[in-house]
């Protein structure tokens, strides 16, 4: 993990569901695997330190018709990230492909992006830097805003 860009790209299907409907994708630090899972400070829960937890895509609870995903990620310190959530509309019929880029560069950033369902090749060994440049500079959308 040291230096450079990282990316994962996830093809995922989220359909509506009469229990919990509630799916998500999530990532931890490996703090939390090597430690006491959430005996971190994520989200205030546990000792304070915190993990950071990014949400790649995860249903919100608190609306009632579970048809929006938020992106968001809380530091180390148990804050939500500036700005407040990114929201999307919740792709219940189809599977829909979330890129995130980890960029170090400069001040950092991590980018979250919805593609077609079928708009990237889960063959290939790399994905071209003007591919990954059109990417990071894809315009911020946010639904509910």
């Amino acid at each position: 993990w040291d230096g450079g860009m990282k990316m994962f790209v996830t093809k995922v299907q989220m359909p509506s569901s009469s229990t919990a409907n509630l799916p998500a994708i999530w990532m931890l630090n490996a703090q939390v695997v090597r430690a006491n899972q959430y005996g971190c400070n994520c989200r205030g829960w546990g000792a304070h330190g915190g993990c950071g937890e990014l949400d790649v895509s995860e249903i919100i609870e608190t609306n009632t018709d579970k048809d929006k995903v938020s992106t968001h990620y809380y530091f180390y310190d148990g804050s939500v990230s500036p700005g407040g959530d990114n929201y999307a509309t919740r792709p219940t019929d189809t599977p829909v492909t979330y890129v995130t880029i980890f960029d170090n560069s400069g001040e950092g950033i991590v980018k979250i992006i919805e593609i077609g369902c079928d708009d990237f090749d889960f063959s290939v060994d790399s994905v071209s830097a003007d591919t990954v440049s059109a990417w990071l500079s894809a315009p911020v959308k946010n639904l509910l805003s």
